[in-house]
């Protein structure tokens, strides 16, 4: 064996000892299994055929893609298959998985450089060649971000209700912007109906959709009204929520109605969506 090859070994072995060791500590009974003993087996089973394989091309840079390429398969794979297996690992800490993970894919490396480097001498690509067994942690990774997205609790929205038992406020004219406002007129319609206004910068949203429906309903098209209780013009109040659109709807940029429109930092022929909801539902 080369002086390379040893070096090599002797560090994957020792981040397979300390994964290790940290599973002992923490899980000792779970560990110590034969069916752990055999899955590791398997493990390292595969990583000799691979290394073996590997070993037969002549050129390094080559194994080194192909190497990338199967381990990230193998990750998937054990990824899939530990979780099948070790029933713990589902109610286990982050920590527990990233250790098992470790000691799989370095004793996998062990035996797949040692394989590789008694068949192909790499001298001092070996190290090199070994880095190649961190894709193994990508499947894993992806999964913990996506699980940990996935608790995250939904954002609750401050809703806006048409205040029944309020004056309608007086709109001044008096610096304005032009606003292109997107209104559901019922919570049951998809289809958003357009209006161009405008409105003085120091005024809540609040106020603003306030006058809005309030003039829509009673002066400029009451056939055609926009509903804000349940049931036309019974039922509980309809909650509103409003958000600009970004990247072509993907993106919602959410707004306060007790802002002004200024603090809202909305500028002229900005786009702002008002969908009502009924109840605490929200799509």
């Amino acid at each position: 064996m080369t002086t390379d090859l040893l070096l090599t070994l002797a560090s994957l072995l020792s981040i397979g000892l300390a994964a290790l060791t940290l599973l002992i500590l923490r899980r000792r009974t779970d560990v110590l299994t034969k069916k752990m003993g055999l899955y590791l087996l398997a493990a390292l089973v595969l990583a000799g055929g691979l290394g073996a394989g590997l070993s037969r091309m002549e050129s390094v840079t080559m194994a080194f893609y192909w190497l990338e390429g199967m381990v990230l398969v193998l990750g998937m794979g054990h990824l899939v298959m530990s979780r099948q297996q070790f029933a713990w690992l589902r109610t286990s800490p982050i920590s527990d998985e990233l250790a098992l993970a470790g000691l799989v894919a370095s004793l996998m490396a062990v035996t797949q450089t040692l394989a590789y480097g008694l068949m192909h001498p790499a001298g001092p690509f070996l190290p090199a060649l070994a880095l190649g067994w961190l894709p193994f942690f990508l499947p894993l990774l992806f999964m913990l971000a996506y699980e940990a997205f996935v608790l995250i609790p939904a954002r609750v929205y401050r809703k806006w209700f048409y205040p029944v038992d309020r004056e309608v406020p007086l709109i001044e004219l008096v610096d304005t912007i032009r606003l292109h406002v997107q209104v559901s007129k019922a919570p049951d319609q998809p289809a958003l109906t357009t209006y161009t206004v405008k409105a003085p910068i120091d005024r809540t949203l609040h106020d603003l959709f306030h006058y809005m429906i309030y003039s829509h309903n009673h002066e400029e098209d009451p056939e055609h009204p926009i509903q804000y209780h349940e049931v036309n013009t019974e039922g509980s109040l309809l909650g509103w929520v409003f958000y600009r659109p970004r990247l072509g709807g993907f993106v919602k940029s959410y707004l306060d109605p007790s802002l002004s429109l200024s603090r809202s930092h909305l500028k002229t022929d900005a786009t702002i969506v008002a969908r009502s909801y009924v109840s605490s539902v929200e799509n």
